[in-house]
């Protein structure tokens, strides 16, 4: 064990689990071409030990939603609407994903990107970004 200051002790399995985040995280390579900018929202599942890493990679600028365990509820409790005519990048299991990627197309969204690893045989876990189809910007 290692005392790491000011948060106490950090273990091996803190360590190891650090690791595996951002070697999953780097599996799921680059989400978001550098020429494709204005993300308004984040998506994340707290559940995911990648997911602060994925968030921070978006930026501290960008409004977070962290997902609840059932999202279909949380989607008619308001999150659609967050969702409307934004761009938004999410990290999720894949279920989660196909879920939220079905319910976004209610509210003119498609799918831009998506990259998909499954670290170390744990979770699917799918990054992904939304963004209004264009078809519909004008009406």
């Amino acid at each position: 064990m290692i005392n790491n200051g000011s948060n106490g002790i950090v273990s091996r399995r803190h360590i190891l689990v650090g690791a595996a985040s951002v070697a999953g995280l780097a599996a799921l390579g680059p989400l978001v071409p550098r020429a494709l900018s204005g993300i308004h929202l984040v998506l994340t599942d707290p559940r995911l030990p990648q997911s602060p890493l994925f968030r921070a990679s978006i930026g501290d600028d960008v409004q977070h939603v962290a997902l609840e365990a059932d999202i279909g509820q949380q989607w008619y409790a308001g999150l659609r609407e967050t969702v409307r005519g934004r761009t938004v990048a999410g990290l999720t299991s894949w279920i989660d994903y196909v879920v939220l990627s079905d319910c976004a197309r209610e509210q003119g969204l498609r799918v831009v990107s998506s990259r998909s690893a499954t670290p170390a045989g744990r979770i699917h876990l799918v990054s992904w970004l939304l963004a209004p189809r264009k078809d519909l910007q004008h009406s």
